[in-house]
């Protein structure tokens, strides 16, 4: 299908990071694993010319399809026709700027609704904190993306490998690595393995915190230089006292040389806690 589209003259946008994925066999895969009991709908994000979109019609209710790229909706519209599917709504849009809230209240009223996408890959952090982030009431994502971004999504905290987003992805849910996917399952042939990674919902956080933002704050600040030490991170990049830091840093317990992948979402949510305690507030904190 996505082969004979591109030899008629359509060819995926390097701007846009298209590559079309045409293994049946994985989009069906993916399709299967989107499932979630008492859930009859899913969110599609950057359908394409449809491979995935059509196995989803095939498990789901109702597929709603928000496609960034306007060259694309005729020809993804043509593919789904030709299969008789009519349980899909594609939308045009920029999935970043969409107003989520009324989609949700349009499209899915009273249903149970899932995430799944093959996301390009450089915007794969922003999509996914965007739905994290969302309350929309999803009650899980699944995405394929590239292998290294997948591993570093799934990483254990304290380990080596994770990044910010690893802590906001186990902030808001239960992320599993679910399989491989070769280079060879799409057009053109990207470079670099592919992942797919699915991503349970919590129904409360997974840690407690007098503000979130201000704890995310501190993990970004810590990553944005992680080969030093948090200490250091934080008191330059968020213009916190460090002889206040070091003295907080003692009373719970954390090493002063400990940079930021030695610590979990309970330390850095402890952390926060402690620092807009004794500050008063982010405004004292000099923030």
């Amino acid at each position: 299908m996505a082969i004979n589209e591109m030899k008629r003259g359509m060819f995926p946008k390097k701007s846009l990071g298209q590559n079309f994925l045409v293994n049946k066999g994985v989009a069906r895969k993916i399709a299967e694993c989107s499932l979630a009991p008492n859930c009859s709908a899913v969110l599609e994000i950057g359908p394409g010319l449809g491979a995935l979109t059509l196995e989803l019609a095939r498990v789901f209710k109702k597929v709603v399809a928000v496609e960034l790229d306007s060259g694309l909706i005729e020809p993804l519209l043509a593919n789904l026709n030709a299969a008789a599917v009519s349980n899909v709504t594609v939308i045009n849009g920029d999935i970043l700027k969409v107003d989520l809230e009324s989609l949700f209240a349009k499209e899915f009223a009273g249903m149970g609704v899932v995430c799944a996408s093959n996301l390009p890959y450089y915007i794969t952090s922003c999509v996914l904190v965007r739905l994290l982030e969302s309350n929309l009431g999803l009650m899980a994502i699944t995405v394929m993306t590239q292998k290294e971004m997948a591993f570093r999504l799934c990483a254990e905290l304290k380990t080596k490998g994770l990044g910010a987003i690893s802590f906001c992805v186990r902030y808001y849910s239960v992320p599993k690595l679910l399989f491989l996917v070769s280079p060879g399952s799409f057009r053109p042939v990207p470079k670099i393995e592919s992942a797919v990674v699915r991503f349970e919902m919590l129904i409360e956080p997974s840690v407690g915190t007098v503000d979130k933002q201000f704890m995310f704050d501190l993990i970004r600040a810590g990553f944005g230089q992680r080969r030093k030490m948090l200490l250091n991170s934080l008191s330059h990049s968020m213009g916190l006292d460090k002889r206040k830091l070091e003295i907080v840093f003692a009373e719970l317990g954390i090493n002063r040389l400990s940079r930021p992948e030695q610590l979990d979402l309970v330390d850095f949510a402890g952390l926060a806690d402690k620092l807009l305690g004794d500050f008063e507030g982010k405004e004292g904190a000099g923030l």
